[in-house]
């Protein structure tokens, strides 16, 4: 199966990533790590196939139990479980993988935190194969986090083969590489425009159907659409609303839509003048044309933003900041992303009745991540999903000074050849390979 993506991630580790991480990247993570407990899929009388996050059934641990008090979970491991390398899975890999997560300071280590386990010292050997979680209280989101693959579960053996002096997580070599117990491993050789899956023919749920999955980076949406529509690809997903629409009555092509977890958001950092004035970034925030952006930009398909637009208050609350005359200021964007774009220009317009002047500068993925994680950004556009559906963007977030406007929230979509089967609708949006064939 060939999957266009919109690039092809430097590093691969999510762990590594402290303030953005490429959707590639996650999606690259979802295929070659594994959860302990999952959610089940549930059919509905249409077909159509959905993740329930309301339930849990068992992952790579066989069975679990709650203590009375709600604060000692205990994992039983299955027997005999694999990674691609062939190295079976134990307590310590657990272990060993959480640690990692908080020496790290990664986003498995803020889910963690977020979800009841302050630090590695809670996660205990207590057999080969069983590990105890202990909490230092009761907490409504555990043992559900132990459905999401944050942090991931790495094969401790095979980490450890590559790991140099002075380099005890192997974050040189995951940076190209993975090292865990899903369905698929990362191939050797992964450049700036194609990337490959291996299944791995040990899972433990069963080998997937499709044997190589091919991640080819096309960075134009249009050219995405244009090549799903040609055959050259089978899948697509980040694909602009208007390339979406035109896909949809396309002969050969499937489109699903579904609301998800997806964020438009202006980020003002307040270390920068003016954007240091609550008065300022309270202005812009009633600036945004919010219904046009979601009506013009996303064509009506996206969940509505709890926000509107008042110029005269916004006028009002810069004039108090000593602003009335207004100002210039340069709003950042990825390259690329021609909706991203679209947003910023819809924003240019909307705040030049308060003299306000916006220079949009478009910046490649590469330097926009590296200076927002810089905090070398003033004001910027990002598009952003939430790795989890337990917890929200801004329950991971690696930069909480950093003040966010959601602008709006579109709907995810993901285009695949009509022959493409196994769609499974999920919460962060990303789809799954395994469970994905072609007919």
């Amino acid at each position: 199966m060939i999957v266009g993506v919109q690039a092809i991630p430097a590093c691969f580790d999510v762990e590594q990533h402290r303030a953005s991480c490429l959707p590639e990247a996650f999606q690259v993570h979802l295929q070659v790590y594994d959860t302990l407990l999952r959610h089940p899929v549930r059919t509905d009388a249409g077909g159509h196939r959905a993740l329930d996050v309301s339930s849990l059934q068992p992952g790579m641990a066989q069975s679990w139990d709650m203590s009375a008090d709600q604060r000692t979970c205990n994992l039983h491991l299955r027997r005999g479980l694999t990674s691609a390398a062939g190295h079976e899975l134990t307590a310590h890999d657990v272990k060993w993988s959480w640690e990692r997560a908080f020496a790290l300071g990664s986003w498995g280590a803020r889910a963690a935190r977020r979800c009841g386990v302050s630090s590695p010292d809670a996660v205990r050997v207590v057999q080969p194969y069983m590990v105890q979680f202990r909490l230092e209280a009761p907490h409504p989101l555990f043992p559900a986090m132990l459905a999401t693959p944050l942090p991931p579960i790495y094969d401790l053996e095979t980490v450890r083969e590559h790991c140099p002096v002075g380099n005890p997580w192997g974050d040189a070599w995951l940076r190209k590489h993975s090292a865990g117990f899903g369905p698929y491993a990362l191939e050797d050789g992964a450049d700036a425009e194609e990337a490959g899956l291996s299944a791995n023919m040990r899972y433990w749920d069963g080998a997937p159907r499709d044997k190589r999955i091919l991640m080819r980076a096309l960075p134009n949406g249009t050219g995405r659409a244009d090549a799903l529509g040609r055959g050259s690809i089978d899948l697509a997903g980040r694909l602009p609303a208007s390339q979406v629409k035109r896909l949809a009555g396309h002969p050969g092509v499937q489109v699903r839509q579904f609301a998800g977890l997806r964020e438009v958001a202006l980020r003002l950092d307040p270390g920068f003048a003016p954007f240091n004035q609550p008065g300022v970034r309270q202005a812009l925030a009633l600036a945004i044309p919010y219904e046009d952006i979601t009506r013009q930009v996303f064509e009506a398909q996206a969940q509505p933003v709890r926000a509107e637009q008042d110029l005269r208050a916004a006028r009002s609350l810069l004039r108090e900041a000593a602003y009335g005359s207004g100002f210039r200021f340069t709003l950042y964007v990825p390259q690329d992303e021609p909706e991203m774009q679209s947003v910023a220009r819809a924003i240019q317009l909307a705040v030049m009745p308060l003299n306000l002047n916006v220079v949009m500068e478009a910046m490649s993925p590469a330097l926009f991540a590296r200076d927002q994680a810089a905090r070398h950004l003033p004001v910027y556009l990002e598009q952003r999903q939430a790795m989890t559906p337990l917890l929200a963007v801004a329950d991971l977030e690696p930069l909480p000074p950093v003040e966010t406007l959601i602008v709006a929230r579109p709907h995810d979509a993901l285009a695949a050849r009509s022959n493409v089967e196994g769609f499974v609708v999920r919460p962060d949006g990303h789809p799954r390979y395994a469970e994905l064939h072609k007919r």
